[in-house]
């Protein structure tokens, strides 16, 4: 089967108009037997659910509706699946001074240039803290030399 986005939008797009609702019959014009095979592709990833029937002469299209995995696919913002699906990383200041006073003391720096950096890190406000988080990931991706085998090796 060759696979027709445009085509599996206008099954959605319908099949949304039917606020839920089951539809038998699609105003789309297209093979019947493609639309039917888009549909069960799309019911396999579960932006529909759709019924068929087993018969001797092959399935029988009984209707299809759509799921709300498949109304946040036609949202240009993934709706809510984008919200949900949304991880926020939380590092708190405390976790940010550690890391940056362990990687301070193993610094090829005088003892007095240690210490007057920690002593600056220690008055800092939670602003600058959030500025220096933003910083130390921007530096951290731009400073990683292979960031592919960087990811490879973290993910798998």
């Amino acid at each position: 089967m060759q696979i027709d986005s445009s085509l599996q939008r206008l099954i959605l797009e319908e099949l949304k108009s039917a606020n839920f609702g089951k539809i038998i019959d699609f105003n789309i014009d297209e093979d019947y037997e493609r639309i039917k095979a888009h549909i069960h592709y799309l019911n396999e990833h579960g932006l529909l659910e759709a019924n068929f029937q087993d018969t001797n002469s092959g399935p029988v299209f009984l209707g299809a509706k759509i799921t709300a995995k498949g109304i946040d696919y036609l949202e240009r913002d993934g709706g809510l699946t984008a919200v949900l699906g949304t991880i926020t990383v939380r590092l708190h200041e405390d976790t940010i001074k550690e890391l940056l006073l362990a990687q301070l003391e193993m610094a090829a720096v005088s003892s007095k240039d240690k210490s007057w950096i920690q002593e600056k890190l220690q008055s800092l406000s939670n602003e600058s803290w959030k500025v220096i988080a933003q910083e130390l990931v921007k530096k951290g991706i731009q400073n990683t030399p292979d960031i592919m085998n960087f990811l490879g090796n973290i993910i798998s």
